[in-house]
Parts: structure tokens; C-alpha cells; sequence
């Protein structure tokens, strides 16, 4: 399966393109000079002629274009009305212990090991982070377990019946993109009726400062602000390295070729909201714990929170405070706008609205204060 693209320059490939001479313009030219001019009372005549021939034509090209609008209006509402179908079929076949399992699409960095946590709390999932079987399973079943990343359509049956043998719950993690050779996001079966699939989302600053053992090494001042203070070279030093601060999260769920810094072709953004729209739930870090709650109870996971995984869920100051300097933040939020576009659009198909719970919450404690006051 893959996504559609609009073929923008195939109406040009039949087309004879005639060179024009100076000698092409000079007969024309010519010609013209010799016809007669045409009086007022014709060129009358001639418009009232077109006008009653055109108007019709007219009449029927509003028609079409009014019939189109509809039908253009009924066809978004038929796709999603398919696509609520698809995902309640997904959730019931689950709940049903139909074959089915969950597999959530990791991003680094996007709480990967609280979902394999919460989830797998009760869920049976592979003993390393949720991704691949150590002792879990036979030695002859480890060589055939299907690899991480995205599967091809006709892999995805496959690879989920292969899985569900053993487990319910499996996770990718996803730090690079995809190689032309490997399959895609789109080639994945995601709408297949026993396939559950979740996806986090991050605020992308937020994500490239959690960083990993490499930046820990070479930024140690920006990993670890109390401890260190980076001066503001480092921070653009920082700022400019590509891997972190690239567009990550949109790099890994759009197609190849992205991404170029605030030049980046917002096709790609177009692309990674397609791919996004398939997933079962999505799920905003912002409230993480009640989206994960959410989940569980959606899917009818009893017992699903880890108490441990209260240790693993952090909060951390705002970003104006983690990058001390204004002109450095600017430069990093223009250059992975796209990324910050694609993450604000998903927290409207969020399983848990996070600024309205986070609005429930300050009207809570407005109201709780109020009491207060005698």
C-alpha cells in the first residue's frame, strides 16, 4: 500500500511543444494587417452569439462543480466512517482474544520503556524493552521472529501470527529512517483487524535535549545542566548538529529524503500526517500516564499500571529555561518547525486531550482555592 501522489506532470508528456520563429511572428503579423477591421454593430453580433451558445455550458460547469463538492464532502465522511470501523473492529478483536496483539511504534526518546512498563505490566511482551525475545520463547522460534520496523502488507499477517504465539504486547524502536531497500511506513498493513498499533508523540525540542550516551559524552553541560554549564558555543554547536535536531520524529514517519532544517518540503509533513491517521491510538507525552490509562481501558487491560513506572515518568523545566538563550531556541524552533507542526496537529487525535485535561485541572484547583477563601 502506498500513498497517493498527485501526478503533477503527467498531462505534459503528450503535449508537442512547436519552436517559434522570428519568421512565425512576421506572418502573423503580416495576416493580421491584411484583414479588415470589424465594425462595432458585428462584434455585437458575434458576443450576443457566444454568450447564448456559452451560457448553458456555463450553467452545467456550476452544476458540476456544486454535484463534486458534495460528493468530495460524502466521500471524507465515507472514509472516516471507515476508519472508526476499522479501529472498532481492532479494539474488539483484542478484547475478544482473537489473535491479536499490540505493537507500539517507538519512536527514541518517546516513552518507550513506560509503555513496555504500564502495557506490559499485565501484557506477555519480549524481555528486552518489549522488542525482541532473549529466553522467552525456543531457540527455533527466535530465528523466525519478525524484525523491527516497518513490515510489507503481505508480511504483516505473517509476522503478527508469529507473534501472538508468545506474546501480546511488542514494540519497534525507530532511530533512523528507512532504507530505499527496506520496506516503508505506508507498506505496513496497519488497518489488518488484528493489529493495535500506538504511536507517542513529543514535543520535538523536548526530545532531542533527553539526547542518548553520545550526547550525554559530548554536551555534558546540556544533558546535565546542574551539573555543568555549557557556554553559548555549545549550545550552537548543539543547535546545529543534525542528528537530534533534524526534524527527528517527522524523519523517521515520512518518506525518504527528509529532512532539510527549515527548508524542508512540507510534502513530508503532509506524508507523516497520513501515516500517523492509520495508527489504532495516538498518544501525547504531555499526559502520558492518563493516555496510557486511557489505552488500557479502551482495550480492557486490568491492572495495567506498573507502580514502578512512576520512577520512569520525569518532568522537566520549560524550554526557555533548559536552552538559557533566546536566539539559540528561536533558531532550533524554526529549523524543526515542521516537526513541531506535525506534533501539534497529533495532539488533537490524542486518545487523551492534554490541554484540556490540563484545563480541567487548573479550573480544579481554581475552584478548590475558592472554597478555601472564607
Amino acid at each position: 500500500m502506498t500513498l497517493l501522489r498527485e501526478p503533477e506532470y503527467d498531462h505534459l508528456e503528450h503535449v508537442e511543444l512547436v519552436p517559434t520563429s522570428r519568421n512565425n511572428i512576421q506572418k502573423s503579423t503580416n495576416i493580421h494587417k491584411r484583414l479588415p477591421k470589424p465594425t462595432q454593430f458585428q462584434l455585437c453580433c458575434v458576443a450576443t452569439i457566444i454568450f447564448a451558445l456559452l451560457a448553458p455550458v456555463g450553467w452545467l460547469v456550476l452544476l458540476d462543480t456544486i454535484v463534486s463538492s458534495s460528493g468530495s464532502s460524502n466521500n471524507s465522511q465515507v472514509k472516516q466512517a471507515s476508519r472508526r470501523d476499522i479501529v472498532d473492529r481492532q479494539i474488539a478483536n483484542f478484547r475478544n482474544g482473537s489473535g491479536s496483539i499490540v505493537l507500539n511504534y517507538h519512536i527514541t526518546h518517546h516513552a518507550g520503556t513506560t509503555v513496555c512498563a504500564d502495557l506490559g505490566h499485565t501484557l506477555k511482551h519480549p524481555s528486552f524493552a518489549c522488542m525482541g525475545p532473549n529466553d522467552d520463547i525456543p531457540a527455533e522460534e527466535v530465528n523466525i521472529f519478525p524484525k523491527q520496523g516497518p513490515w510489507g502488507y503481505n508480511e504483516t499477517d505473517t509476522n503478527i501470527k508469529i507473534i501472538q504465539k508468545n506474546f501480546h504486547l511488542v514494540s519497534w524502536e525507530l532511530r533512523h529512517p528507512h532504507g530505499p531497500e527496506q520496506p516503508q511506513n505506508w507498506d505496513t498493513n496497519w488497518e489488518h483487524p488484528n493489529l493495535v498499533s500506538l504511536l507517542v508523540m513529543r514535543e520535538p525540542i523536548s526530545r532531542s535535549l533527553a539526547g542518548d550516551g553520545v550526547m550525554a559524552k559530548k554536551y555534558p553541560g546540556i544533558w546535565e545542566p546542574r551539573k555543568y554549564n555549557a557556554s553559548i558555543e555549545e549550545y550552537w554547536e548543539f543547535a546545529h548538529e543534525e542528528y537530534h535536531n533534524n526534524n527527528y520524529a517527522l524523519r523517521i514517519l515520512s518518506d525518504i529524503g527528509c529532512c532539510n532544517g527549515s527548508d524542508t518540503n512540507i510534502k513530508y509533513l503532509e506524508e507523516a500526517k497520513e501515516v500517523v491517521k492509520r495508527f489504532t491510538f495516538v498518544v501525547d507525552q504531555d499526559c502520558l500516564s492518563e493516555s496510557l490509562e486511557k489505552v488500557a481501558e479502551i482495550l480492557g487491560i486490568e491492572n495495567a499500571h506498573n507502580p514502578k513506572s512512576k520512577q520512569l515518568h520525569r518532568s522537566h523545566k520549560p524550554l526557555e529555561e533548559r536552552i538559557p538563550y533566546p536566539e539559540v531556541l528561536d533558531y532550533l524552533k524554526d529549523k524543526n518547525k515542521l516537526d513541531i507542526e506535525l506534533y501539534e496537529w497529533s495532539k488533537e487525535r490524542s486518545v487523551v486531550n492534554c490541554r484540556a485535561l490540563e484545563a480541567d485541572r487548573a479550573a480544579a484547583a481554581a475552584k478548590a482555592e475558592e472554597e478555601k477563601t472564607p
